[in-house]
């Protein structure tokens, strides 16, 4: 399939089942056995009508829909051979959601959906199929599983579609820049919206899908929302009125189209029609850096700043550490609100010096504050398998800390980020230590960054922490950390982190020291300062620079903290 020109997709398939199928009680996927040629005799009028590509009658074609009672591989094979026989250039395997809830909110463990997932796309993949389009999902976690499902069957094409509400969220909160953010990180070859609303409606959620998407968008919208009458179910939106809609989105910069529920072969036609009178445009879009949970992103452009909150760490302190050995999270959990309450954009969770099994408790802890924390978290472990677990199972793009220059951290860290979508921090050490010059640093920076595109990172995924070393025994090597900061952003033009809150420690005036120093870094260019959301000092700093960089207009947010 070629992702550089306008790609059509067909329409409903439920929709034309109702009005043709002799049995429309039946499961929409069982058709495919029971009556192939009403099956078939829909695809071919979609081929007709000018699609490209051709979508299975799979959508619920997975154990967890069909109850157990059915074989999957059977059902989506017959799918498969149905849409060929329409004679289609293209065919993708239609996967919809499972229809179960994902832990933390059900019982589906993320996983079993990953089983479930790849049970149905690896039939159709022995079927031949060209593409695998994800749709209708509504759960950002659920659609992760479905991708990487995918990813881990074949390298074929993998699109994902989210819905969403009139609110522009979807069921379970996440709105559209979160998605698309989310799931380009995951290495999708396009991605969008479904169903959802109608056209109109879906017109602020095609836009905010093209501001972040770094693939092609797809859009394929409803023919309007429902409406039942004497029990028939009609949609408003007309062929010519919708067609207007497709219009529009292609000048926006929409290179992949279609129809969801109540749109025909009539819709598809005039699409054909739409498409090929007009001028294909590649879709771009400006560099970011951005990291997200289920429901929020923090997206980085120009000189804008971030705070990570530091607190989710045992280290020297007895409490939180007994609470972990016990996997009693709701210390952890009281601080990540008490964090993001104080203005934590990001949270660190490090379980590192609890006497626990990492791989487990790092895992169970990330769910748990996922569940009611909506900042982005940095998963920071040495160890694989805790580190692999815990961003397995997260839902959004995490951070992971870190990666370093020595070859066996750039060979085991690098394609663990790349294969979840996560952004990496990469310590500028190696097997000869941490370099005493800003020229050292950047040479290992250099060198993670090139390995890292390597790997298929983009620029933007990788921060750079040129380490802070405690001040009372390395105090000369403290200008050096500041000359590193300035010399990485000068020269690699990358994000960079330091930690804060340790470097004077157990200096008189610490609090002073470590809030001058702060000061210094931002003003030599640190993007991303790990501190203490609680201390008032370091805060008011961060408020303070947020005027003087144009990220607080009016002093609004500084004046409100003054006051408080």
């Amino acid at each position: 399939m070629n992702f550089d020109s306008f790609i059509l997709f067909d329409g409903a398939m439920g929709t034309m089942l109702q009005k043709r199928a002799q049995n429309t009680a039946e499961i929409p996927e069982l058709l495919n056995l029971t009556e192939p040629d009403t099956v078939v005799g829909v695809h071919k009028d979609y081929v007709l009508a000018g699609a490209d590509v051709i979508t299975t009658n799979t959508f619920g074609a997975n154990s967890l829909k069909m109850g157990g009672k059915y074989n999957v591989a059977e059902i989506v094979s017959a799918a498969v051979k149905n849409a060929r026989l329409s004679g289609a250039k293209h065919i993708a395997l239609d996967v919809g959601p499972t229809g179960a809830l994902l832990e933390p909110l059900g019982e589906l463990s993320f996983d079993d959906a990953v089983k479930v997932f790849s049970e149905q796309i690896s039939a159709g993949v022995k079927s031949g199929i060209d593409c695998i389009i994800i749709e209708t999902m509504s759960d950002l976690l659920e659609t992760k599983a479905a991708v990487i499902a995918a990813k881990d069957c074949c390298s074929l094409p993998v699109i994902a579609s989210m819905t969403f509400g009139p609110d522009g969220k979807t069921f379970l909160g996440s709105d559209a820049v979160t998605a698309t953010i989310t799931l380009c990180s995951l290495g999708v070859s396009a991605v969008g919206a479904n169903c959802s609303v109608g056209p109109e409606s879906m017109l602020p959620i095609v836009s905010d899908i093209l501001k972040y998407s770094t693939v092609p968008v797809i859009i394929q919208a409803n023919a309007g929302m429902p409406v039942n009458t004497d029990g028939i179910t009609s949609y408003p939106c007309s062929p010519h009125e919708y067609n207007e809609f497709i219009k529009g989105i292609i000048n926006m910069g929409v290179t992949v189209l279609g129809g969801c529920c109540g749109t025909t072969p009539e819709y598809t036609a005039l699409m054909r029609r739409a498409i090929d009178a007009s001028e294909f445009k590649k879709h771009t879009v400006k560099p970011y850096t951005a990291f997200t949970s289920g429901r929020k992103s923090v997206i980085l452009t120009g000189d804008k700043i971030a705070v990570v909150g530091e607190r989710i760490n045992p280290s020297f302190k007895e409490n939180l550490q007994e609470a972990l050995v016990e996997k009693n999270y709701s210390l952890a959990i009281d601080e990540a609100l008490l964090q993001e309450d104080r203005g934590a954009d990001l949270l660190e969770i490090n379980v590192t010096s609890a006497n626990c099994e990492q791989s487990v408790t790092l895992t169970e802890l990330v769910k748990e504050i996922q569940a009611v924390c909506f900042l982005p978290l940095i998963i920071d472990s040495a160890d694989l398998n805790a580190l692999s677990s815990a961003v397995r199972i997260y839902n959004g793009r995490p951070v992971i800390n870190s990666v370093n220059g020595k070859s066996e951290s750039l060979d085991t860290i690098l394609p663990l980020a790349v294969k979840y979508g996560a952004a990496v921090i990469a310590l500028t050490l190696d097997d000869n230590g941490i370099p005493k010059t800003a020229e050292g640093r950047l040479l290992i920076a250099k060198r993670i960054l090139s390995k890292a595109l390597d790997y298929g990172l983009k620029k933007e995924d990788v921060i750079i922490d040129c380490l802070t070393l405690t001040a009372l025994t390395n105090q000369v090597e403290l200008i050096e950390t500041l000359k590193s900061v300035k010399l990485v952003k000068s020269t690699l033009g990358i994000r960079t982190v330091l930690g804060i809150s340790n470097l004077f420690f157990p200096m008189p005036s610490r609090k002073l020291l470590n809030s001058v120093f702060l000061a210094a870094a931002l003003g030599a260019g640190l993007d991303i300062p790990i501190l203490d959301p609680l201390s008032d000092e370091g805060m008011r700093v961060i408020s303070a620079y947020r005027v003087i960089n144009n990220e607080d207009p009016g002093a609004e947010a500084l004046i409100k903290k003054l006051n408080n």
